[in-house]
C-alpha cells in the first residue's frame, strides 16, 4: 500500500513529534487512512500493540494487516496467543486483563482514542516507550480534552480537503422541519433516552423518516441512528412494513448474526440497518449511501462519527444525510471545520463561528449578504439562521452553520415574516418559547387574515 503525498507529510510530522514527545495524538478524519498510515509506521518498529475496542474493528484490522503482509499475532479472547510475533492486534479488554503477562512493546497504538478515558485503558496507556493515539474526534464525549494523555497533536487534512480530493464521498444534507427539543434533558453530558422518547412522542418523525427516505434516498443502503434498542427495533419494523428491507443491529446478537446483517447491507439484500452504537465507530462499509438521524445528540463526537459512516469513498457516490432531529443546528455539517485542541470542548467553543443564512425560496444555506448565491433570491434583512416550513425537508449546502438567537425586540416583524405554522413554531424555538406559542400565534394570525387584516 503506497502512501499518498498528504499521508507521507503527516507521517513525517508524527515521527518528529514522537521523537520529541513520546506520546502523540493523530487527529485524522474518516477516510484519511489512519490504519494504512499506521501499518506503514509499524514496518519500522520491532514490537507494537495495535489496540481496538470493537470486534468489527478487530476483523477489519486482521484483513488490512494480512493484505499488507504484516506478520502479526493476536491478544484477544478466542485467539491463541503466540509469543514472539512482534506486532499484535489487541482487543482492549483482553489486553487489559493480560497486561502483566505479555511483553511490553516499544510502540502502543490505540484506535478510536476519544474512548481513552475508559477504565479499560487505564493500564494500557502506561505501557510502551512510544504511544500513538488515533481518532477523528480528539475529545472525550463529555467534552474534556485528551491533553493528559499526550502533550502533542498532529492533524491530518480536514474532511473538506478529503472530499475535494476524492478520499471521501460528497454529500447532500437535508434537515427536518421541527423537533420539540424543549423536553430534552441531559445526563452525563448526553440526552437521556427517556427525554428523547418524550420529545418524539406524538411527533411525525417516524412517518417522515420513511417518507423522506423514499423521496431523497430511495434504493440507497442506509444506517438509521436511534437512541435505544427498542427504538431501533421499532424503526426497522416500520421500514419493513413499508416494503423496505430492514433490520436492527444490536449488541446482543451473536457475531455470526451481526456479520450476516452487515453482509446483507453490503450486497443490497438489506437496504436499511437501524442501530444505536454498533455502527457508530470504525464501521468501514463504503456501500452505505445514506445516514438517517432519529437520535438527537449533545455530543459532537457522536454526530461526527455517525456521519462518517456514510462518507466512505466510492466513485460516483453521493451520500444523503437525513437529519430528522436537528443535530446540524448544534454541530454543523459533516465537513464544518473544527479547530480541535488538547484542552477540550470549552476551549474549542471559544472559536468564532460563521453565521449562515437560509434562503426562503430554495432553502439553500449560505454565508454573506441577503442575495442567495444558489437562486438569486433577495432574502429579508432580518433573516436569521435556518427557518423551515412544516412537513418539508430542506437541503443544506453550505459548509458552516452556527445558530443565532433571534432578537426579541423584532418579534412583531419576525412573526409577520412567517409564512407557515412550521415557520412560526421554529420562531418560537428560536426565541426560547414552547412550540405551543407558535401554534397559538399562527392561529391568531389566521383569524386576522380571515378578517382581512393582512394583505398576504
Amino acid at each position: 500500500m503506497k502512501l499518498r503525498p498528504d499521508q507521507i507529510e503527516v507521517k513525517e510530522k508524527l515521527r518528529d513529534a514522537l521523537i520529541k514527545h513520546r506520546a502523540v495524538i493523530l487527529e485524522a478524519s474518516t477516510g484519511f487512512g489512519k490504519t494504512t498510515l499506521t501499518i506503514d509506521i509499524l514496518r519500522t518498529v520491532p514490537t507494537a500493540w495495535f489496540v481496538v475496542h470493537r470486534k468489527r474493528l478487530f476483523k477489519d484490522c486482521m484483513k488490512a494487516f494480512t493484505k499488507a503482509g504484516i506478520v502479526h499475532g493476536y491478544i484477544a479472547s478466542g485467539k491463541p496467543y503466540v509469543a514472539g510475533k512482534g506486532i499484535y492486534i489487541c482487543m482492549a479488554k483482553t489486553l487489559a486483563n493480560r497486561i502483566d503477562s505479555v511483553p511490553e512493546p516499544k510502540l502502543v497504538v490505540i484506535d478510536e482514542f476519544h474512548n481513552g478515558a475508559a477504565a479499560t485503558y487505564k493500564n494500557i496507556v502506561t505501557k510502551g516507550a512510544f504511544k500513538l493515539y488515533l481518532t477523528a474526534t480528539p475529545e472525550r464525549t463529555d467534552g474534556q480534552g485528551l491533553g493528559k494523555y499526550a502533550p502533542a497533536m498532529v492533524s491530518a487534512p480536514d474532511m473538506r480537503w478529503l472530499i475535494d480530493n476524492k478520499c471521501l464521498s460528497p454529500y447532500k444534507y437535508y434537515a427536518p422541519s421541527e423537533l420539540d427539543g424543549s423536553q430534552l434533558r441531559k445526563r452525563a453530558g448526553e440526552y437521556t433516552s427517556e427525554s428523547i422518547d418524550a420529545a418524539l412522542e406524538g411527533n411525525k418523525i417516524h412517518g417522515d423518516c420513511i417518507e423522506s427516505y423514499n423521496k431523497y434516498a430511495s434504493g440507497k443502503r442506509a444506517i438509521v441512528f436511534c437512541h435505544s434498542i427498542k427504538a431501533a427495533q421499532e424503526t426497522a419494523a416500520q421500514f419493513k412494513a413499508a416494503g423496505i428491507p430492514a433490520a436492527s443491529l444490536e449488541s446482543s446478537l451473536r457475531d455470526e448474526e451481526s456479520d450476516e446483517i452487515s453482509d446483507a447491507l453490503e450486497s443490497g439484500e438489506l437496504l436499511v440497518v437501524c442501530s444505536v452504537n454498533m455502527v457508530l465507530e470504525g464501521y468501514d462499509l463504503p456501500a452505505i449511501e445514506c445516514i438517517i438521524w432519529k437520535r438527537p445528540s449533545e455530543s459532537l463526537i457522536v454526530v461526527r462519527q455517525g456521519n462518517g459512516r456514510g462518507l466512505r469513498y466510492i466513485e460516483g457516490k453521493t451520500c444523503v444525510i437525513l437529519d430528522h432531529v436537528g443535530n446540524y443546528k448544534k454541530h454543523g455539517l459533516p465537513d464544518t471545520p473544527i479547530k480541535w485542541n488538547l484542552e477540550g470542548r470549552a476551549a474549542r467553543q471559544k472559536e468564532a463561528t460563521i453565521a449562515v443564512r437560509t434562503c426562503r425560496k430554495c432553502f439553500s444555506c449560505y454565508t454573506g449578504g441577503n442575495e442567495c448565491p444558489e437562486c438569486g433570491y433577495i432574502n429579508p434583512a432580518q433573516e436569521r439562521v435556518i427557518e423551515q416550513t412544516a412537513g418539508e425537508l430542506m437541503e443544506i449546502k453550505q459548509a458552516e452553520i452556527a445558530a443565532k438567537k433571534l432578537r426579541k425586540r423584532n418579534i412583531g416583524k419576525l412573526k409577520a415574516m412567517c409564512r407557515s405554522r412550521g415557520e412560526m413554531i421554529i420562531l418560537a424555538q428560536e426565541l426560547g418559547y414552547k412550540p405551543a406559542w407558535g401554534w397559538k400565534q399562527w392561529d391568531l394570525r389566521q383569524g386576522k387574515i380571515n378578517r382581512g387584516l393582512f394583505n398576504k
